[in-house]
């Protein structure tokens, strides 16, 4: 192993994680923002591939870094282990350097990440009608810089909406104050609905939003930090508030399909309508199921037991906070033949498409269930 590696000693293995992390985080920023992954998305809208197909190149990408990087590694601890201790420090202080400005500039200079992510600017949206007739236009975007508020300004908009937090440190604390600075220089209005880039605590925002739809009147921009999560569940809230609203967006919505697996467990699709997961974690439920891919959820869990009640009410309070339906058919035990037959009949009459779901995806019961609706076809 020495051979192809390095010498295994515990002060080997910790410089060996340092180094990769030195490596890996500004290799990680570079796939992701100004690299190959930001191509393959300019590639796929170019040349209109498949979501799976654009997904399946993006999970390549992220492999591709891990394992550059990590080979990196191991040749930069080979060559580090040969040196003597002036080139020794030398080297670790250059790769200490490009370290600490990548995370300098991930902390205190954000903006120059959103520009190199391409991330994307919307300048045109339609005049359509709220839910108490008045007039109101929503543009979705991501962090406009000092020039893009000047236009935005230019081109009549009422206010910019800011869903960024204080709280989501240490990027989005210094990109609000500049984001004010430059609104009241502009003279434009800000409104800010700070919202968490997770699922929970995000009420009073939620709020906020529809009360915009039942007394706002002109053109707003919304946006978070580069146009993404956050934007997409306020883009569900409106339609949700207002269903005869139409967006004039250009963010994308994340699809399920993009996760190899659930944090609790693997996914699985049963057709376009119906996947079968474990309990999402808080990520997962904003990122993939409250951001308007998903009309219902089933939870199999059991609000009658002890262990399951907290994990019920939970996500019914989540659930019911993102308007997305909840449903509660417990089957926990695979051989009640019973209540398998009452979630199979229910399917039909529940809004789809939807998600079914265990505590755990490898549980019995999700097999079962899995088998049953692939044998009648649904």
């Amino acid at each position: 192993m020495n051979k192809y590696f390095f010498p295994i000693t515990r002060s080997n293995i910790f410089l060996f994680l340092a180094l990769w992390l030195m490596l890996a985080f500004p290799l990680g920023l570079y796939t992701l923002l100004v690299g190959p992954s930001k191509w393959l998305a300019a590639a796929a809208l170019q040349h209109n591939w498949s979501d799976s197909l654009s997904n399946g190149l993006q999970k390549g990408a992220i492999l591709l870094w891990i394992v550059v990087s990590f080979v990196l590694a191991v040749l930069t601890i080979r060559l580090f282990l040969k040196l003597k201790i002036i080139s020794r420090s030398v080297l670790f202080s250059l790769l200490f350097l490009i370290f600490g400005v990548s995370v300098y500039l991930f902390a205190f200079h954000p903006e120059i990440y959103i520009k190199w992510s391409g991330a994307a600017m919307v300048s045109e949206s339609q005049k359509t009608t709220g839910a108490a007739g008045n007039e109101i236009e929503f543009t979705i975007g991501s962090y406009p810089d000092a020039d893009k508020i000047v236009q935005l300004k230019k081109e009549g908009y009422t206010a910019i909406i800011t869903l960024m937090s204080e709280l989501v440190v240490p990027a989005e604390p210094k990109l609000l104050h500049e984001e004010g600075e430059h609104t009241a220089k502009a003279g434009m209005q800000l409104i800010h609905i700070p919202m968490l880039p997770w699922v929970s605590n995000n009420e009073k925002a939620l709020e906020q939003i529809r009360q915009l739809v039942k007394t706002g009147h002109g053109k707003y921009y919304v946006h978070c930090y580069l146009g993404r999560d956050r934007v997409n569940v306020f883009r569900k809230m409106i339609a949700d508030s207002a269903p005869k609203m139409k967006l004039q967006a250009n963010t994308s919505t994340r699809k399920i399909e993009e996760l190899t697996r659930f944090e609790r467990g693997n996914y699985y699709r049963i057709n376009e309508k119906i996947y079968l997961t474990p309990f999402p974690t808080d990520d997962e439920f904003l990122g993939y199921i409250v951001n308007g891919n998903f009309k219902s959820v089933v939870c199999l869990l059991d609000e009658n037991d002890p262990e399951d009640k907290p994990w019920v009410e939970r996500e019914k309070k989540i659930l019911k906070t993102y308007n997305v339906s909840f449903v509660n058919i417990p089957y926990k035990n695979a051989a009640d033949t019973k209540a398998l037959r009452k979630l199979i009949d229910s399917i039909p009459h529940i809004a789809s498409p939807m998600i079914i779901h265990a505590f755990k995806s490898d549980s019995q019961s999700i097999a079962r269930i899995k088998k049953e609706l692939n044998n009648l076809k649904i």
